[in-house]
This record gives C-alpha cells, structure tokens and sequence, in this order.
C-alpha cells in the first residue's frame, strides 16, 4: 500500500502545468484529472483484479489534480478578491472542498 501512495508524491511534480497551458486552462485540467482520480475508486472496486492499477492511476491523477487545482484557484481569487474578502473565501472553499 505505501508505494501505492506514495505514487501522489512523485505526481506534485505536474505544478509547471499553469506556465505550458495557461491558468485558466490549467484550474480546469486540474478539476477533470481530480475527478477523473476519484472515478478510478470506483473502477478499483468494481473491478478487484485490477485494483491495484486503478488505486496507482487515483493517486496520479487524484493528488497531481487536487493540488493544481486548489493552488491555482486560490492564485486566482487573490488578486481579484479585496483583501478583507479573501480568508471568507479561503474559509467558504474548505467547507465546500472539505478540506
């Protein structure tokens, strides 16, 4: 199981993305390759005898997702956001996130 999660790990190395492809395109691929991640939960389950590519291909994309996501939306929202807004925001996203 550790080299399974561990898999997230090496995946924090796609933060380069946002300069390749634009932010806005990049808060996007963030969002699909997480979700993309938690469906392959699903397909581990499902599928018991493949598990274990399933859970390697969450971690991937789960973790490598989340992580470009979550930084570039809150890079997003600062400079648009008064500075009084921003820890509302911050905190409204954690509830919504459950993070």
């Amino acid at each position: 199981m550790g080299p399974i999660i561990s898999v997230g790990g090496v995946s924090a190395l796609t933060g380069p993305l946002a300069r390749r492809v634009g932010q806005g395109a990049a808060v996007v691929a963030g969002f699909v390759m997480a979700s993309r991640g938690t469906m392959m939960l699903l397909s581990a389950a499902m599928l018991p005898e493949w598990s274990v590519v399933f859970m390697v291909l969450q971690q991937l994309l789960g973790d490598a997702g989340t992580m470009v996501f979550t930084i570039l939306s809150v890079s997003l929202q600062q400079p648009l956001l008064p500075e009084d807004q921003l820890a509302r925001a911050h905190g409204f996203n954690q509830v919504v996130n459950g993070l």
